[in-house]
């Protein structure tokens, strides 16, 4: 019988039934920590779990245990762009490319962390293949202000579509000008939804657009 000697590194939370699959396949378990106790350059809770999982998948493939300074290292050079990025300090404005409704989680579960006690405006865009009405679920405890805006994306949803979800919200088509208004609003900003909201608002003045498919 030929064994499948193949290596599994899953976080410490996985459901059940993917570790019985996995012992079914004869994969060797590694089960990473949630948390290194590390500083890292990345903000959010999930992005602590994302490196402990990659130094437990570092490990796996090496096997051996990666050198703690090198670790420590890695942790405050790694940054994540348009996750979970800060991109001015005043007014406190966040990119984050959350698409789904886990992303929006995620989002919303670490965004006291960084924000504090400020209200949160959220500037969002969403593509009309993605869960739109669970997103805004997901995020809408954490938000006191929606402005709904659209992608250069032609599959983006519309934001008159998105006020259906969240009655109140305000709407302006241009992300740029509903990028303004959020700031305008007060509190701190995050911007998310969709990885071509964050695109179109870092994409400088006059720059021709990509095709996005």
């Amino acid at each position: 019988m030929v064994r499948d000697h193949a290596t599994l590194v899953i976080p410490p939370d996985l459901p059940a039934e993917a570790v019985a699959i996995a012992e079914q396949k004869n994969a060797r378990l590694v089960r990473a920590e949630r948390d290194l106790g590390l500083d890292l350059a990345a903000r959010g809770s999930f992005q602590r779990h994302n490196f402990a999982l990659a130094a437990a998948t570092a490990e796996a493939f090496l096997e051996r245990p990666l050198d703690r300074d090198a670790l420590a290292d890695a942790a405050l050079a790694v940054t994540v762009p348009g996750r979970m990025e800060v991109v001015e300090e005043d007014p406190l404005v966040i990119f984050d490319g959350a698409h789904n409704p886990a992303g929006m989680t995620a989002l919303a579960e670490a965004l006291p962390e960084v924000v504090g006690d400020r209200p949160v405006t959220a500037v969002v865009s969403i593509l009309d293949d993605k869960d739109a009405r669970a997103m805004l679920a997901a995020l809408r405890p954490a938000a006191s202000n929606f402005v709904f805006t659209r992608t250069s994306n032609p599959r983006a949803l519309s934001p008159e579509k998105l006020t259906d979800l969240v009655p109140g919200a305000f709407v302006l088509e241009d992300p740029k000008a509903a990028l303004q208004k959020a700031k305008e609003l007060g509190g701190a900003v995050v911007a998310t939804g969709s990885i071509y909201l964050i695109a179109d608002l870092v994409r400088e003045p006059g720059m021709a657009r990509a095709s996005m498919i």
